[in-house]
């Protein structure tokens, strides 16, 4: 079993409800696959809740299902994201590091 803060949660403000315990075999069986579209990830994420009413798990849940490790701890570097998913991502980083992305 996996517990993970619930999306849209601040860690600095969380009570007990704003965790989602999950079935953690559930989501790395989904490791195996040749493909997953989104829509099927999402649904297997909410659908490995323990309790199916509990709050929606954040979609990085994934990760945090397969680092073997007691906590796992990470942030958003938003501008870096919004750089590497643009269509022009290579680009956009080289612009962005003044070293050429590979």
């Amino acid at each position: 079993m996996l517990w993970i803060s619930a999306a849209g949660q601040d860690l600095r403000t969380i009570r007990a409800d704003g965790f989602t315990a999950l079935h953690s075999a559930a989501l790395v069986s989904l490791l195996k696959l040749d493909h997953l579209a989104e829509e099927q990830y999402l649904n297997s994420l909410y659908c490995s809740r323990v309790e199916a009413n509990a709050p929606l798990p954040p979609p990085e849940a994934l990760i945090h299902a397969v680092i073997p490790s007691r906590y796992v701890f990470h942030i958003y570097p938003e501008a870096l994201l919004v750089i590497a998913n643009s269509t022009a991502g290579k680009s956009g980083w080289s612009r962005f590091t003044n070293k050429p992305c590979s």
